[in-house]
């Protein structure tokens, strides 16, 4: 069977088999879609070449906006995963201070760790986030 190539779609079809080929098809000589498709390179991406066939090129790097929204993604999920964990540590000693069983450092305690939280909900508002983020520090149990 003949094989196709769509630089509009990346694709490569084959025609008599597949119903929809795009209008820009053009046929892929056999050791070209064996080396785009076949047996691609590790570490590159598949693409067009000069003449609209496919072959195998470098990823393009991502775009300042796709690394500072990457950062933005891995930022906040770490502030939501010590949030977490804050609500985890907050919740018995609360419920200490509600039923009037707390010692001295448990209501101590308390407040440093809603601090904590406060702090973290605030990470977002520094001046470099998310590229550069001073993190606050997890209050000691002692």
């Amino acid at each position: 069977m003949k094989r196709v190539y769509s630089t509009g779609t990346g694709g490569n079809y084959l025609v008599g088999f597949h119903q929809e080929i795009p209008d820009d098809a053009r046929e892929i000589p056999d050791e070209l879609y064996d080396a785009a498709f076949a047996n691609p390179d590790s570490g590159k991406v598949r693409g067009p070449d000069v003449d609209g066939l496919p072959t195998m090129i470098d990823a393009p790097q991502p775009t300042a906006e796709e690394i500072l929204a990457a950062a933005t993604v891995a930022a906040v999920t770490e502030r939501d995963r010590l949030l977490a964990y804050a609500t985890l540590r907050i919740n018995p000693l609360q419920d200490a201070v509600d039923l009037d069983e707390a010692s001295a450092q448990e209501a101590a305690l308390l407040k440093a760790w809603k601090q904590y939280r406060v702090a973290l909900n605030r990470i977002e508002s520094q001046q470099a986030f998310p590229t550069d983020i001073t993190w606050p520090l997890t209050p000691s149990n002692e």
